[in-house]
């Protein structure tokens, strides 16, 4: 069986964040992520930062941290686990999540092209100036 396109998954997610409904938008990230894993992480990330918009900041961290187990090899997860973090107050987790980051885009090769910027960001914290 083949999986419908990714670009029809995307459709479907985008419409059911738009209906607040995240746990449909997780379902279909994790149902999806063997055959479109850049789909699914962008997906969850989403839901993450749409949490973290409405004020759910407890449930964004956890969205967050599954991405970031599902994901570890990605910078961008870290990334934004780091900035939740950052809302939740927790700023040595903040700052330990952003030099993940920043170890993760470093290790790649070549360099991942936003490597100075979570540099900048576990270099700086919770500051607004790295956010």
């Amino acid at each position: 069986d083949a999986p419908p396109p990714e670009a029809r998954l995307a459709a479907v997610g985008r419409i059911y964040l738009a209906e607040r409904r995240h746990d449909d938008v997780m379902r279909l990230a994790h149902a999806y992520v063997r055959p479109y894993p850049v789909l699914s992480e962008r997906l969850v990330n989403q839901v993450g930062y749409d949490l973290l918009a409405r004020g759910e900041v407890a449930r964004a961290v956890q969205a967050f941290k599954d991405n970031a187990a599902a994901f570890p090899a990605s910078p961008n997860v870290f990334d934004s686990l780091g900035d939740a973090y950052c809302r939740a107050g927790d700023a040595p987790a903040a700052i330990a999540s952003f030099q993940q980051a920043a170890r993760v885009a470093a290790a790649s090769a070549p360099p991942h092209p936003r490597l100075a910027s979570y540099q900048k960001k576990a270099q700086a914290g919770c500051a607004p100036a790295a956010r």
